[in-house]
């Protein structure tokens, strides 16, 4: 019998930054994270944006001018990637789910937490992840795929990337409506 979701339970995100008078490092946010569904998805995976960035270099002070933060969390993304940063997230795919045939413009890292995913390619080719391995995803037209009996929790970084070019042809993002992959807050 497959587990619920919930049985991967919440988990913790911490974000350091600076105290603006000693300068030393602090723990500016820790908050317990659930995943959620993408609201009108087809898809049942539940997903969590933790942390973006928008431009790299990143600015990495811990608060803005008027002495405030904004958590990241807290903003609702565009798409999967990010056009000229980063965007960490975190992905609970259910058993037995096929995933969406896409490809973003960014360099991603897919790092498997629990269970097992099929990585397919629209070449046909298929390579099956277990726990501990890793995914560099290079801007390919690629799907995530659940065939097991088992829930799959996946964390990736997506850094903004140039399209992808092979033979003078660019391979533009697709595959996907930026607006149905959105998460977060909404705007």
């Amino acid at each position: 019998m497959s587990p619920a979701v919930p049985s991967l339970g919440p988990f913790r995100r911490y974000v350091t930054g600076h105290d603006e008078t000693t300068a030393k490092a602090i723990h500016i946010r820790n908050t317990i994270v659930e995943t959620e569904p993408i609201p009108g998805s087809k898809l049942k995976d539940k997903t969590k944006v933790l942390f973006t960035t928008s431009e790299v270099p990143v600015q990495s002070n811990s608060l803005l001018d008027d002495g405030s933060w904004t958590d990241p969390m807290e903003v609702r993304t565009g798409s999967l990637a990010n056009k000229t940063g980063t965007v960490l997230r975190v992905v609970d795919f259910p058993p037995h789910e096929e995933g969406m045939n896409h490809r973003t413009s960014s360099v991603d890292y897919g790092i498997v937490l629990y269970g097992e995913i099929v990585h397919a390619l629209d070449s046909g080719e298929r390579v099956t992840l277990k726990a501990g391995d890793i995914m560099v995803q290079r801007g390919t037209m690629h799907q995530w795929n659940n065939d097991s009996d088992e829930w799959c929790r996946m964390i990736f970084v997506l850094q903004a990337a140039e399209a992808a070019t092979v033979n003078g042809k660019v391979l533009e993002q697709g595959g996907f409506k930026p607006e149905d992959v959105a998460s977060g807050v909404k705007a």
